[in-house]
C-alpha cells in the first residue's frame, strides 16, 4: 500500500490494433480508484500525437500527460520520477 503503481505510456496515442474502444479502456482504468490505484502518467511523442486521448488516459487515473521529443523527454522522465 506504501507504493505507488504506475505504468508509463510513450505513445502518439494512435490505435492501429485493438478490437475495444477508448470509453471501454477509460471505463476499465477508472475502476480502480483510490490511493493504490494504478498511475498511468502518458507521453505524447511525435508532432502527430494524439493529447486528447492520452491526456483523458492520463487524468482517468488521476496523474497527467506530458509531451515529449526528443529535446525534452529527460525532463518528462525526470518530472514523472517525482511522484516515486
Amino acid at each position: 500500500p506504501e507504493h505507488i503503481r504506475a505504468i508509463v505510456v510513450l505513445s502518439d496515442g494512435a490505435d492501429t490494433e485493438s478490437n475495444i474502444g477508448l470509453q471501454t479502456v477509460l471505463n476499465q482504468i477508472s475502476v480502480n480508484e483510490g490511493g493504490d490505484a494504478t498511475k498511468i502518467f502518458t507521453i505524447g511523442y511525435g508532432s502527430d500525437a494524439d493529447v486528447n486521448i492520452l491526456t483523458q488516459i492520463a487524468e482517468t487515473t488521476g496523474v497527467r500527460f506530458y509531451q515529449g521529443d526528443p529535446a525534452t523527454i529527460r525532463e518528462v522522465y525526470e518530472a514523472i520520477a517525482t511522484f516515486f
